[in-house]
């Protein structure tokens, strides 16, 4: 019978089963370096829709017959299609003056998705300008 502890303890003593262990804690560290990986994409994502919205809605309110009010309409429709009304809160277009010349100015301000599609308060801002068009006599 004291032959029998001895053998226990030698068995736990070993790297048995630290396979299934080390299984477990590199798959979540792998799942989460994926996760955050994600995350980044879509940020970059929604950044990227974003000052195209702002920058083609600029362009469209500086044709001839359009103005800022058509501009802030455009960048509401274009953020709330391609990505979620909830984008589309704080938008603002404006006329306004650069090196001269006239043009329209589109801001969006968005909250920054942090964990999935939702924020915690962070704003993007984004802007894009576009020259204003002029009727040639």
């Amino acid at each position: 019978m004291s032959r029998r502890p001895e053998r226990r303890v030698a068995a736990l003593s070993g790297d048995e089963g630290s396979a299934v262990a080390e299984y477990t804690m590199t798959m979540a560290l792998i799942v989460g370096v994926f996760l955050v990986v994600c995350q980044f994409a879509y940020a970059t994502h929604v950044r990227s829709t974003l000052t195209m919205a702002a920058a083609e809605s600029a362009r469209y309110g500086a044709r001839v017959d359009a103005g800022p009010g058509v501009a802030q309409e455009r960048a509401r429709d274009l953020v709330s299609d391609s990505l979620s009304p909830r984008y589309a809160g704080s938008i603002s277009a404006h006329r306004s003056s650069a090196e001269g010349l006239d043009v329209i100015q589109v801001d969006i301000d968005a909250p920054v998705p942090v964990l999935g599609p939702f924020g915690v308060g962070l704003t993007l801002h984004t802007s894009g300008r576009a020259i204003v068009e002029e009727r040639s006599a």
